[in-house]
Order: structure tokens, then sequence, then C-alpha cells
């Protein structure tokens, strides 16, 4: 399912959430002298921190989850879904093949998603409590659309492999 995806990759990014949305609460609490309404500012203050004590719950389930793996499981999931690590940029560093690892990763992903669900982070759970937040949307969207791992450093290790191909075909 997508949302343990959107959940693994979200606890990956939970540090620099939780500093943005304490920085987001902060502004709002500064800029509430301006013109707007205090309803409104109050609105807006309530909706940072209930979306703050999402990523935090978020962050003890599976942190508490992913202690209950054993190293080598935790190091899989940790590679695929949190860091979006490939194969193709760690396989020195693994003593199997690509079939194994991606075998085992899909392995200790099911176990996460039965976990997951069995204690109530359904795909319901996930849309109601997410499904307004518009930079979780983007991150849904990338997923769906295969591109979890499209990142900018991603993206920037594609362009220099690709000028370094045009390069080598220029000088032959």
């Amino acid at each position: 399912m997508n949302h343990v995806k959107i959940l693994l990759l979200l606890y990956g990014y939970i540090p620099r959430l939780e500093k943005d949305l304490q920085r987001i609460i902060k502004k709002i609490g500064i800029n509430s002298m301006s013109s707007h309404g205090a309803s409104v500012v109050a609105a807006q203050m309530i909706e940072m921190i209930r979306q703050r004590n999402i990523i935090l719950d978020i962050k003890c389930v599976i942190r508490n989850l992913l202690l209950k793996l054993d190293e080598e499981e935790r190091m899989l999931i940790d590679l695929k879904y949190i860091k979006n690590i490939g194969y193709e940029q760690i396989k020195c560093f693994l003593p199997y093949s690509a079939r194994t690892y991606y075998r085992k990763a899909q392995k200790v992903f099911k176990d996460i998603e039965f976990y997951l669900i069995n204690h109530g982070y359904t795909q319901d759970w996930f849309e109601k409590k997410f499904g307004s937040i518009k930079w979780v949307k983007a991150i849904e969207n990338r997923v769906e659309r295969g591109r979890i791992n499209a990142t900018r450093e991603t993206r920037r290790e594609e362009r220099v492999l690709s000028a370094v191909s045009l390069k080598n075909q220029l000088s032959s």
C-alpha cells in the first residue's frame, strides 16, 4: 500500500519537518499582531500544531516498529524506504544479489505493512489525517508515479552521468 511507503518516507524527513513546523508555528504567532483576525491566526496555529502532533505520532510508531526489527531488516528498510537509496548505489556494501535484496526488503515491508494496518494505521486513517495536507499529497503523488527516489540529489546525479556520457561520446 502506498500509505505505508509514504509513512516510511516521511519518517526520514521528520527531523526537518519538526523544525519547519515549529518555525511556522512561531512565525504565525509573531504575525498574529498583523491585520488578520484572532480567529484566523488561531485556526492556522491549531492546524500547524495538529500536523506537528501527527508527525510526532508517526515518529514514535515507526521508531518503535524499527526497534522490533533485527539489524539487517532495519538496514534494508532504512536504505530502501527511509533514505530512498536504490540497490545500484549500495550493491558493493551488500553480501547478496539484487534479487535477494529486493526479496528481503519486500518481505520486511510486508511485515511493517501488516503491523501498521493491525494497529490502526490504515489507508483510511492516512486519508483522514493527511488528506488535506498539500505537502503530503505531493509526496503521495511522487510515490504513485513511481518517482519515490526522484530527489534533488538523484536528479543531479542523473544530470552528471548524462554530461559524462555526452562528453565520452563527443571525445570518441
